[in-house]
């Protein structure tokens, strides 16, 4: 329940980004940039929260995780530092275009995540 937790968490700051991007809400440096933090906090964490054989419903988690625990390491490892990456973009970034190439980035490496160690929805 924790990491799910966590994981939504992830979710919605890439939700509220993306938003921006998008041009849907209006850019918020500030806003992107505790976003981004909270996601390289997360990503930190990934790891830890997935301890072995802990596949349980109602987990999205897929054995391939322990499968192939140095790819599912990896891939937190780079969410953290893409994350830190958009934080360190939107410190000075005066709109979305400054950031959008990091947000992509970062998004490239959720949805490689999710296609090897989620259940599809």
């Amino acid at each position: 329940k924790q990491r799910m937790g966590m994981m939504e968490e992830i979710a919605e700051s890439m939700k509220q980004v993306g938003s921006m991007i998008r041009g849907q809400t209006p850019f918020k440096a500030d806003t992107v940039r505790a976003a981004a933090e909270s996601m390289a906090d997360h990503a930190g964490k990934m790891t830890d929260m997935f301890p072995q054989n802990s596949t349980g419903g109602p987990s999205e988690a897929l054995p391939a995780i322990w499968e192939d625990w140095d790819g599912f390491a990896g891939l937190a490892d780079e969410l953290e530092a893409r994350a830190v990456t958009l934080s360190q973009a939107a410190q000075n970034a005066q709109g979305v275009d400054e950031i959008r190439p990091h947000f992509a980035e970062l998004s490239r490496t959720c949805a490689a995540c999710h296609e090897d160690f989620r259940k599809a929805d």
